[in-house]
Formats: structure tokens, sequence, C-alpha cells
């Protein structure tokens, strides 16, 4: 619980530095300034809530804290100069190096501080240049307040705000499989999102992850599938040169068994074909297709506000991939758009075109042979990373679906 709760917090912080970006570009130095002190403050009470009872002689610092107004920003000021808890809560984020910035922390916050409430005029700054301006001290408490909030964990991603005179973008740049599926993560557990439209457009399969999160944002899905409190729509594609169809036959027998029950209900798939043929293929190698992949969540209630997640193919040689996450009003609507283009340009997957798929690898397939059959492609299961104990069920998802009542379709392209 403590983990989630300073997800939640690192969520916060980053909404809220965000709009401090915000206001720098817009020129509104005061309330850079309002909004920093904020930050702070919220910030000391989650250290404090999170790192207590980790400290080695909590006694004296919580004596300290109950005899003092905590309502007051001041008062935190003084908690920092007069306890050690700051020194000895970095010392444990930092593999036991002393804080040797907290006479610089104590002078910056107490400084600011008297600039909001007013007893500290601009003209007249005393231990700061004299020719410092509105927007070279806001600029400085930006900085100063970021490198605080990494020094004690509470910021972890890169972070900008691009302003225009349309509308302001707010954007994340995530680095790696950790901080995309915490991302993820935080927004499907912390907001209302009843959407989630996904794409697959890399050619190789995914990789099973040892990194908890993953497996926690995919339970979270499910969970919420299960329950019909989320709707779910995949595009993946598969390429016409990938002659063996090992991703459609992951496609088939990894991915859609498992949301068999809720397909067509609060569960969409649908298939894209790509090809980067040109000429043929004994004169031109296999050119790979790359697409842009993109994951969105909204509520239906108000589609046009919501999170976006933008990543190209997968790397290689061992690079971490890179993700962008866009969100905030108005700033997904564009790609909502490209992903409806792409939905009505692919097919979806239901009886009769799971049954065309098949066919189409494997000529006459019915209700008779369909076991066979199925239980023939399940010998590559390692590859397409089938559990034993999901064999049974794909069999039964199969011969539901070859059904003599269902109506099977000719062109299924």
């Amino acid at each position: 619980m403590q983990e989630i709760s300073m997800l939640n917090t690192k969520k916060k912080i980053r909404q809220w530095t965000g709009e401090v970006a915000d206001n720098m570009s817009l020129q509104k130095h005061s309330d850079v300034i309002t909004q920093i002190v904020s930050i702070y403050e919220y910030s000391l009470r989650k250290i404090y809530k999170r790192y207590l009872g980790e400290i080695k002689d909590p006694e004296e610092i919580i004596k300290y804290y109950k005899n003092q107004d905590m309502t007051m920003f001041g008062r935190w000021i003084g908690f920092v100069r007069e306890t050690t808890f700051l020194d000895e809560t970095y010392q444990l984020l930092n593999k036991g190096n002393k804080f040797t910035d907290k006479n610089t922390l104590i002078k910056h916050i107490s400084f600011i501080n008297k600039i909001r409430i007013g007893e500290v005029h601009l003209d007249d700054l005393k231990d700061f240049d004299s020719n410092l301006t509105a927007k070279e001290l806001a600029h400085e408490a930006e900085n100063s307040l970021m490198k605080f909030l990494k020094q004690f964990n509470l910021y972890d991603h890169d972070h900008i705000s691009a302003q225009t005179k349309y509308a302001t973008v707010k954007v994340q740049k995530l680095i790696g499989e950790t901080q995309f599926y915490e991302s993820l993560y935080e927004v499907l557990h912390d907001e209302d999102i009843t959407h989630l439209d996904v794409t697959y457009f890399s050619s190789k399969l995914p990789q099973s992850s040892s990194d908890p999160i993953v497996g926690e944002y995919w339970n979270m899905v499910n969970k919420k599938i299960k329950q019909k409190e989320l709707n779910l729509r995949r595009i993946v594609s598969v390429d016409e040169y990938d002659k063996k169809g090992i991703k459609l036959l992951w496609i088939l027998f990894n991915m859609i068994p498992k949301v068999y029950g809720s397909l067509n209900d609060n569960v969409n798939i649908s298939l894209f074909k790509t090809s980067a043929s040109f000429l043929d293929e004994k004169i031109v190698a296999h050119q790979e297709v790359n697409l842009l992949n993109m994951i969105i969540m909204y509520n239906k209630k108000n589609p046009d506000q919501g999170h976006l997640w933008v990543f190209p193919g997968h790397k290689n040689n061992h690079q971490e991939q890179e993700y962008v996450h866009i969100y905030g009003s108005e700033n997904i609507v564009l790609y909502q758009k490209i992903y409806a283009n792409l939905l009505s340009s692919s097919m979806p997957l239901n009886d009769a075109t799971l049954k065309g798929l098949l066919n189409s690898r494997a000529g006459e397939i019915d209700e008779s042979n369909v076991e066979e059959f199925i239980r023939k492609i399940l010998k590559l299961q390692d590859k397409l990373q089938i559990l034993d104990s999901d064999v049974d069920n794909i069999v039964e998802v199969y011969k539901e679906i070859f059904q003599e009542d269902k109506k099977e379709e000719d062109d299924i392209w």
C-alpha cells in the first residue's frame, strides 16, 4: 500500500510541476512562487508520513511535530531546521550519504515563502544578485524544487510542458519498460478510465517480464474487463512476409482464447495486414513495416480528455525503449481519430473471421476435425508462450467457434 501511495504522490507532483512549467511560459511568476511553496509543503508532509517509521529514533521528531501547528508552511521550515528528520531520510534514500544541501534548502524555502506572503519585494532582494528579475527568481526556484524532489525520490520522470496559443500540451518522456508500465498503472489505477485503445504493431511476440509492475498492470486490465468496467479495443498487425505466421498463431491461440468470453462485447480485436512489398521477394529482401504504436485511456463521459502513450517499434541491441506520454485537455483527440481510421481499415476478429483465418491456413476445418487441428498447432505452444493449463480452454473455445450453426463468411480480408 505504501508503494501505491507513493505512486499517487509522484503523479500529483508531476501534475503540479507541469502547471509550474506552464505558468513559467506564461510569465506568471508570482503564481509560480505560490505553487512551488505548496509543492514543498505537500512533499514534506508525504516524506514525513512515508519515512518516519524507518528512521532510528523518531521520538523527538514526533514530539516536535505534535507541539507545532503544521498547517502553516513556516512551521515546516522550522521542522526542517530544528530536527534531523530530513537528514536521516536523505541517508535512507541515498546509501548513507549526508544531506549537505540542508542549509541551502532552508535558506531557499524561507526566502521564497517570504516572497509568497509579501515580506520581500523583488526590488530589494537581500543575499541575491541586485539585478535578479522576477523571471530569473522563479526559474531558480523551479530548479531548486526539482533538485529537492529528485533527492527525496519524489520525481523520477522527465517532464516538460509546451505552451502554444491554442492549448497546453503536457508531455512526459519515459525510458524503459518499468517507467512505461508505472505510468500506465498509475493512470488506470487512479483515474476513472472506461476505455482503453491499444495497438500492437511490432513483428515480435511480447516477452515475459520479471518486473512486478507489468504483471500488476495486466492483472488490473483483465480484472476490469471481466467486471465490465473497461472497454478494450486492440489493433494488431500481421505482415504477409511472415510465411510461418507465428504472430498470427500467437493472436489466435494466445490472445483470443483469453478474452473470448468478452469478445465483441466489451473487448474488440482487429487485424491490420501490412506489407513492404514493392518488387518480387526474390529480388528485394523483406523490409519490416514499422508503425507508430499508441495506447489511449479516457472516460466515455469526457472522451476529449485523457492520456496517450506513443512509441515506435521495439528497440534492438539492448537499447531501452523510449515512450512519450501526452495528457490533458484536448491533447488526444487527433490520435483518437487516427486510431479510428486504423480501426476502420482493419478486420474485426469474430467467429466468422476466425474460422476463415484457420481455413485459409489448413483447408477445410469443421466441427469434426477442429480439435485435432488445434492440438497439432499447439505443438508450438512454447514458442507461442502458451501454458499447459491453457490448452484445454483453447480447444474448447475453437470447438465453440466451429459449431455448425455458426455462419462463416468467405472473404476475410
